[in-house]
C-alpha cells in the first residue's frame, strides 16, 4: 500500500463513528507488521490526542500479533533454536531490539569457550572451564536484589547488565554448551531452572534407558555453575512439598524454556497489577501453545 493511501486510512481512525473506526482499524491491522514503521511516523507527526492514542493502540496490537505468530512458528519447529526463541520474547518488550548485537556477544562467549574446551577434558573439567568463562571472565551473576523483575527474562538486558535469574543464566550456559555439542541440557525444576550433564559415553547409549538419559550430575547456573546431585533435587522437592515428577529430573526442550520465560513474565505482571501486560502475555502463551500442539 502506498504511503498516501495508508495516511488517508490513518486519518479516518479519528472518525467519531464507531463502525467506521472499527472498519478502518481492521483494514490497517490486516496489513501486518510491514506498516509499523509508517504508523510510527504518523504517530510522531499527529497533534490530535485521540488520533495519537488510537495509532499507538494499533501499533501495539499489530506488534503483539506479530510476536504471537513468530512464537507459533518457532514452536512448530521440532529443531527450534533457543536463541531465536529468546529473541522473539525480548522483542515483545523491545520492538527495536538489535538482534545482531545479541548474537555477536553470544558468539563472543561461545568463541572463548571453544578455545578452552577440548575432548581431553573430563565432564567436571568441562564445567569448571565453562564456569570460569561465563561467571568469571564475562562476569555473569545472579540478580539477588530483584529476582522477579521482567528484565531478568530479557536476553538483551541480561547480556548488558550481566545479571539475571536462573532461567536466563541457564539459557546462556545452554547456548554456549550447545554450540560446542556438549551433552548439557536444561531441567525444568520448579522455582529454580537447572542444567543436567548427560552421560554421553558409548556404554550409556548402549545400555541406558530408552526413556531417560543417564545423568552424571546437575549444574546450578544461579550459583556460578555449582555441581550437585539428584539427591539434592529430591531434598529440594521435599522442602517444597512437591511430588517427584520425571520432568523435575530430566531434560526439557527449548519450547519448555520459552514457556517458562513467559510464565515468569505473566507472574510478574500479575503481581505488579499490570493487567494489560498480563493479558498480552497470556495471548503470547496461547500462541506458543498453539505451535507446540502442532509440533
Amino acid at each position: 500500500m502506498k504511503e498516501s493511501e495508508l495516511e488517508a486510512l490513518v486519518s479516518l481512525l479519528s472518525d467519531p463513528d464507531p463502525e467506521i473506526f472499527e472498519h478502518v482499524r481492521k483494514k490497517i491491522f490486516s496489513l501486518g507488521p510491514s506498516v509499523l514503521e509508517k504508523l510510527e511516523r504518523f504517530w510522531e507527526m499527529t497533534d490530535d490526542p485521540e488520533l495519537h492514542q488510537r495509532i499507538e493502540g494499533l501499533i501495539k496490537e499489530i506488534h503483539l500479533d506479530h510476536i504471537g505468530q513468530q512464537l507459533t512458528e518457532w514452536a512448530e519447529n521440532p529443531n527450534n533454536n533457543l536463541i531465536n526463541g529468546l529473541l522473539i520474547c525480548a522483542r515483545y518488550q523491545f520492538p527495536g531490539l538489535d538482534a545482531e548485537k545479541v548474537r555477536r556477544y553470544l558468539h563472543h562467549i561461545q568463541k572463548d569457550a571453544w578455545l578452552e574446551v577440548n575432548s581431553s577434558l573430563t565432564a567436571m573439567e568441562v564445567v569448571k572451564t565453562l564456569n570460569k568463562i561465563i561467571f568469571e571472565i564475562h562476569g555473569f551473576h545472579p540478580n539477588t536484589s530483584d529476582y522477579g523483575s521482567w528484565r531478568n527474562n530479557m536476553i538483551n538486558e541480561v547480556l548488558e547488565t550481566k545479571k539475571g535469574n536462573s532461567l536466563l543464566l541457564g539459557s546462556i550456559y545452554l547456548i554456549v554448551a550447545q554450540s560446542l555439542d556438549l551433552p548439557i541440557q536444561g531441567v525444568n525444576l520448579p522455582e529454580h531452572f537447572v542444567l543436567a550433564y548427560l552421560d554421553n559415553s558409548s556404554l550409556s547409549r548402549l545400555f541406558g534407558s530408552s526413556f531417560h538419559p543417564r545423568i552424571l550430575f546437575y549444574i546450578n547456573p544461579y550459583n556460578k555453575g555449582g555441581i550437585f546431585s539428584r539427591r539434592e533435587i529430591e531434598a529440594f522437592l521435599t522442602r517444597l512439598q512437591l511430588p517427584r515428577k520425571d520432568e523435575y529430573f530430566y531434560p526439557c526442550d527449548n519450547t519448555t524454556v520459552v514457556e517458562r520465560l513467559l510464565n515468569n513474565l505473566s507472574l510478574y505482571f500479575q503481581n505488579s497489577g499490570q493487567r494489560i501486560k498480563y493479558e498480552e502475555v497470556r495471548r503470547l502463551k496461547e500462541a506458543l501453545k498453539k505451535g507446540k500442539e502442532k509440533n
